[in-house]
């Protein structure tokens, strides 16, 4: 209510263009996302994650799904076990892309019964780490491709694991 409050608008109308330049100077990622990569980015050498390596950290033995699969058994998949991500592989079992939880519920919202092979929806794109990657280097590359995972592949692009940023936090 400003009735009668015009004194009140000129801070106001100051405060919300602040906000507005400090959330596009971030980037529009949360701010403890970025203090966190900035306290990090000071010290690359940092020995609480640039001295462990990906493969302590991520979880092995990763179910995937192939390029054809439904997305409505994946996503009742994604219910009883609990992920909210997997990677897609093709027939060689080479990494194609990741499919989430989200991905799936927001085409099912449009396309109800529909059958829509994951292929079509997945990201092409994921966050790509090799095992012996330091947990820096994969931190700092799920935050810049602001994604919460980051799939293990090995030399020949099969998969090896999965690691979260959550994995990685609980070491810091």
């Amino acid at each position: 209510e400003m009735t009668g409050g015009y004194e009140s608008i000129l801070p106001i109308m100051l405060v919300s263009a602040l906000s507005d330049m400090t959330a596009e100077k971030l980037g529009q990622k949360p701010i403890y996302s970025k203090l966190l990569l900035e306290s990090y980015r000071k010290c690359s050498n940092n020995p609480q994650l640039s001295s462990k390596l990906v493969e302590n950290y991520m979880t092995k033995y990763v179910k995937s799904f192939a390029i054809n699969d439904d997305i409505n058994a994946i996503l009742k998949i994604m219910n009883v076990e609990k992920h909210n991500a997997y990677p897609v592989v093709d027939e060689k079992q080479r990494l194609q892309g990741i499919i989430t939880k989200a991905d799936i519920e927001d085409v099912l919202t449009d396309n109800n019964n529909s059958i829509i092979p994951v292929g079509r929806i997945m990201n092409t794109n994921p966050t790509q780490v090799y095992k012996y990657d330091n947990l820096y280097t994969c931190y700092y590359r799920l935050h810049n491709n602001n994604t919460e995972w980051a799939i293990v592949i090995n030399q020949k692009n099969n998969v090896e694991g999965i690691i979260t940023r959550a994995d990685i936090l609980r070491e810091i």
